[in-house]
């Protein structure tokens, strides 16, 4: 079978003259985008917040006033990645494992929103639609997010909420577009305000499943040719795209885990068909409550991430100066 050949793209895909590698001072302005964008999320709610126990500590999940969540028992989990790294293969897996050890509990698995007639108007003219696809992703993506939490948080057995894709992990593209220069500096603060106003951009727990950028891109060729022919406008994606996406992602993850926004995981996706359960275990877990009063209620104990999540401080962040030390910092490099 031949090989998807990718088509000739504009340059303004490739963000800093196609190096794919970000500068100190893009770092430090990606790190203070993510401030700002923190800072607005923490206005709109206004302190109300509500506090999860996820097995390790209390951490906590915006939401926005006006609605109130009973988030008891559930274990909420983004997972985030490069295009092409098999978040959605993952998150299916993980769904068809959560009903098998906890049939009773209503478990939701949210695929990453996306529009292919968007996508590929988005292709077409990149440095023209970069602007109102963002938006319109941002808009569907933290829609998703707050429904699933609704139908989950309202179940009188609520289980697991499992994300393809964190309102925050999708704002990595419109920075790396806002990096090249595709959205303007008013848009992009537009941006961040239609993401702010919706109160949730992660979950208490956030998997980042993480591929060199040049797997990625071999295997957005391979679904291209195998599986799913509808987004062949990926093909005009470079490398160089990729390779700045990721310096983005990561970042923006590990500042996640670094602020206590989220619980962050770490995995190596790079080898292929590697099982789901050496990074997430969706096995029921009985335990019995008041059995001491002679009330015995079987409960199952929410699924968790296997190993423990990122110890790294603000400072550490900010003190990387390329991303090969980044990835070291987060555990992908030895």
């Amino acid at each position: 079978m031949k090989s998807v050949a990718p088509e000739t793209t504009t340059a303004v895909l490739t963000p800093n003259g196609g190096s794919g590698a970000l500068g100190p001072k893009d770092r430090l302005r990606i790190l203070q985008e993510l401030e700002d964008i923190c800072a607005r999320v923490d206005k709109v709610v206004n302190g109300d917040t509500h506090a999860i126990h996820n097995g390790v500590g209390e951490v906590r999940v915006h939401t926005h006033p006006h609605v109130q969540h009973d988030f008891a028992g559930a274990c909420l989990t983004a997972v985030d990645g490069l295009i092409g790294v098999g978040k959605t293969t993952f998150c299916r897996t993980i769904l068809k494992q959560l009903q098998q050890h906890s049939p009773d509990r209503q478990h939701t698995v949210v695929m990453e929103p996306l529009v292919n007639e968007a996508l590929q108007m988005f292709y077409a003219d990149p440095a023209g639609m970069a602007e109102q696809f963002q938006l319109l992703q941002c808009c569907l993506c933290v829609s998703s997010a707050r429904l699933a939490l609704i139908a989950n948080g309202n179940s009188p057995r609520p289980g697991s909420v499992v994300l393809d894709r964190s309102p925050l992990g999708n704002m990595s593209f419109a920075l790396t577009h806002h990096l090249s220069g595709n959205i303007s500096d008013q848009s992009f603060r537009f941006y961040k305000i239609a993401l702010a106003s919706a109160g949730v951009i992660c979950m208490p727990k956030t998997l980042h499943l993480w591929v060199p950028p040049r797997i990625a891109m071999r295997r957005i060729q391979k679904r291209l040719r195998e599986t799913d022919r509808k987004r062949k406008c990926e093909s005009t994606i470079p490398l160089t795209f990729l390779q700045q996406l990721d310096e983005v992602m990561v970042l923006t993850t590990a500042y996640m885990g670094a602020t206590k926004r989220s619980q962050v995981w770490f995995a190596d996706w790079s080898e292929p068909f590697r099982d789901t359960s050496t990074v997430f275990s969706a096995a029921a877990n009985v335990s019995t409550r008041n059995a001491a009063d002679g009330d015995k209620d079987d409960d199952i104990a929410p699924p968790h991430l296997v190993g423990k999540p990122i110890q790294i401080t603000l400072d550490q962040l900010k003190a990387t100066t390329s991303h090969e030390e980044l990835l070291r910092l987060v555990g992908l490099c030895p």
